[in-house]
């Protein structure tokens, strides 16, 4: 055993360490193992030698201290000592359920990376303050600690950014790639955000990785295991990479690291070694705690505001990660889990800046309930009307989920405004072009909703009611399903004394007509009301046309774009010139078709053409 200065006590194995941990008071000497990860730290600290270590004082937290381990049972007791919290020490079977009757109580669990590699999983998924304070060895373990109770004596409050070039962030980050991180070689900082590409053993910029391995030369593993090319004897498994172009996380000095790239935590349920965990690899050097993403993770830079604030505003970092695990589970659930390698009682001290890169973009919540609404509701119901005899530009059709596919991503990211106008207006083509040609085949030929579609229909259920047009009780409401596209619903109302009144793929149809009785001398108005009852504003088309009126003598039909805002209704008319009709007098039917968000509704109308 060596004596220090006050502050430390360099001991010679683990076995002394942990004797020491057992009577171990605030303001007594620290128990640490020579090694690396303490010279990092003296070095970090700017000292000269054995002289000026820090003395540990107490500081209490709350939650408790869990430990595993020989190593993790002395470096637990010291956490607990400094810090007013019980200790429990637990054997690895007995550490899921210890966690799991945790609740929101925030534990420190402790012990070596090796030690929790049977527990096959992440142990924070069983509660949502845990944070493990782990490292890979006794030494890097004790002076983790140390660390974690000296934080203050570092200095760094400062935040430095490093995202790769394609993030929404990096026109305003400190940097973009290897080079510019170099800097962190040498002097320190508070807070590092890491926002890029990665992997368990490293985060991926143009120029370079930062890299879980804390030496050089990494000792080869049994081929047999599940292992990066590195410990193969192969090399980095990027190529285009030279050893100059690997910076070791443990030499990069920061004392708090927030990573949003895939599996930078990963104890427990790591499918590679330890020795090349890149979370783990901050902890080998001056890093305290890591914030990072536990499995594959989708990129958010509201997150990374979320991290920010919190740690400015002076939450333990316990709590930190669970705020950020609950705004994340609303973004995009699983696939954007944080955890915690570190204290979770531990306050950082607020960062100087908050960067203004990381002020967060708030999608507007009705731009994105419309984009919702036409992938899930409005394309569909178009698809749908291929089984009833109505035509669609499939091209068009494809273009808008096309459309949809290529700004969905950017709508978590920034608020495209205007392309999602272009959408609306995509989509009002769409329904417009539906409408337009379904007024063209009615005055071609003698169409009917369901030619040839009656066969697939099978009714569901029939209720007796008023018919909407002669208003007498003599009709029936009918509902028939599709047998084979069985997400298709047509709704028909059918008079005895009127016939086919109305059919609509809606819960109800918006549109209502009648009989309109005319002279040929006089001009004629073919009209409909157009009702949105519904709580949000109906976008499409509307149109009429005669029944075979190409062959009967009577104009062409007529459509418009039209929207009806939630709850009104709207009158819709059409003049019809019958001067130059070569009609005869008799009841000539003719349809109202009304397209809003996809669904389809069709109402029939006589024209009752007098005499001279």
């Amino acid at each position: 055993m060596r004596a220090g200065t006050a502050g430390i006590v360099v001991c010679e194995d683990v076995l002394s360490a942990g004797q020491r941990s057992e009577s171990w008071q605030p303001g007594d000497p620290f128990p640490l193992l020579p090694g690396p990860p303490v010279a990092r730290y003296r070095k970090h600290l700017g000292l000269g030698g054995d002289e000026g270590w820090p003395v540990v004082t107490r500081q209490p937290r709350v939650g408790l201290v869990l430990s595993v381990g020989e190593a993790g049972r002395a470096a637990g007791r010291l956490l607990a000592a400094a810090s007013d919290r019980p200790h429990e020490h637990l054997s690895l079977d007995q550490v899921t359920a210890r966690l799991l009757r945790l609740g929101d109580v925030p534990a420190a669990l402790v012990g070596l990376a090796d030690d929790f590699a049977d527990l096959a999983d992440w142990p924070g998924r069983l509660a949502p303050r845990v944070g493990l304070i782990v490292a890979r060895d006794a030494t890097a373990l004790l002076c983790l600690v140390y660390r974690t109770l000296t934080v203050d004596a570092v200095g760094d409050n400062g935040t430095f950014v490093a995202t790769h070039p394609t993030q929404v962030d990096a026109p305003t980050a400190d940097a973009l790639g290897l080079d510019d991180l170099d800097v962190l070689r040498h002097r320190g900082t508070g807070t590092l955000v890491l926002r890029s590409f990665g992997r368990e053993c490293c985060v991926n910029f143009p120029d370079g990785v930062i890299c879980g391995r804390s030496g050089p030369t990494p000792p080869l593993v049994d081929t047999r295991t599940r292992v990066p090319s590195c410990l193969r004897g192969e090399g980095c498994y990027r190529p285009d990479l030279d050893e100059s172009q690997r910076l070791p996380a443990a030499e990069v000095n920061a004392s708090l690291v927030f990573m949003q790239a895939c599996s930078t935590v990963a104890v427990g349920n790591n499918a590679f070694p330890t020795s090349v965990g890149v979370g783990l690899g901050f902890l080998d050097g001056t890093a305290v705690a890591v914030i990072g993403a536990v499995g594959l993770h989708v990129e958010d830079v509201t997150l990374r505001a979320v991290f920010e604030e919190e740690v400015s505003r002076g939450a333990p970092l316990g709590e930190v990660l669970d705020t950020l695990n609950r705004r994340a589970d609303e973004l995009h659930g699983e696939m954007s889990r944080f955890g915690l390698l570190g204290d979770p009682g531990l306050i950082m001290a607020p960062t100087q800046v908050v960067s203004t890169a990381s002020t967060p973009v708030q999608t507007d919540p009705a731009l994105l309930d419309q984009v919702v609404r036409w992938n899930d509701v409005v394309l569909p119901r178009l698809r749908s009307l291929r089984w009833l005899n109505v035509d669609l530009d499939e091209t068009a059709l494809a273009d808008v989920a096309a459309h949809i596919r290529a700004v969905g991503p950017d709508l978590f990211k920034s608020v495209p405004a205007a392309e999602v106008r272009a959408l609306a207006d995509e989509v009002d083509r769409l329904q417009a072009g539906v409408v337009a040609r379904t007024v063209a085949r009615v005055h071609g030929d003698w169409w009917q909703f369901t030619a040839g579609g009656l066969a697939a229909l099978r009714q569901e259920s029939a209720e007796a009611c008023a018919c909407p047009r002669c208003g007498v009780d003599r009709a029936v409401r009918l509902r028939l399903r599709h047998r084979v596209h069985r997400d298709l619903v047509l709704r028909v109302v059918q008079c005895r004394h009127c016939g086919d009144v109305e059919q609509s793929t809606a819960d109800a149809p918006t549109a209502r007509t009648g009989v309109v009785w005319a002279r040929r001398s006089e001009p004629a108005v073919v009209g409909a009301h157009v009702v949105n009852s519904g709580a949000a504003a109906l976008n499409g088309a509307i149109g009429f046309a005669f029944v075979a009126g190409g062959h009967t003598g009577l104009p062409q039909g007529s459509h418009r774009a039209l929207r009806v805002p939630a709850g009104e209704e709207i009158r819709v008319e059409w003049p019809v010139d019958l001067s130059t009709s070569t009609a005869t007098a008799d009841e000539h039917e003719f349809v109202c078709l009304s397209l809003h968000d996809g669904a389809l509704s069709v109402v029939s109308g006589l024209l009752c053409l007098l005499g001279t």
